[in-house]
């Protein structure tokens, strides 16, 4: 499944065009998934304490490492960052979720401090898997691109 765009927290994004965030492609990232009540806040939403109360439990949840980073060319002077897909299993049972977010940190080490990436809408209500498959995949151009303007 993939739905609405992945969007950049301002914290990332600034820290993106400063230079001072590690490769994405060499850095340990997280997935988790957030409850429909979730409302991004991609200026005041920072790091994992302001999300982590939204994140689903129970069933087979669980946070899943992202594999597969890359960062790959674009014509244009531009970069997409993309991975393999995210996939919770299937059969799996999941509670309801509407978003997705990225974190930097492995699944086992996120802290309350662990910075924030971006968040894709998965649907427009909540979704959720009963026996069945949820797998989320990076839109075909990759999870978001940089360009020069």
């Amino acid at each position: 499944m993939t739905a609405g765009p992945f969007l950049l927290y301002d914290t990332t994004l600034a820290a993106l065009m400063a230079g001072t965030l590690n490769p994405l492609a060499d850095t340990d990232i997280t997935a988790v998934l957030l409850s429909p009540a979730y409302v991004p806040d991609l200026a005041a939403h920072t790091t994992y304490a302001d999300i982590s109360a939204a994140e689903i439990i129970g069933s087979d949840y669980r946070q899943l490492r992202l594999t597969g980073g890359m960062v790959a060319p674009l014509s244009g002077a531009a970069a997409a960052f993309t991975s393999d897909p995210l996939n919770w299993g299937n059969p799996v049972t999941l509670p309801p979720t509407r978003y997705m977010t990225l974190l930097l940190g492995l699944p086992s080490a996120l802290t309350p401090a662990s910075p924030l990436i971006g968040v894709q809408q998965l649907t427009t209500g909540a979704v959720e898997a009963v026996r069945g498959a949820f797998t989320v995949s990076p839109p075909a151009g990759g999870w978001f691109h940089l360009a020069r303007g």
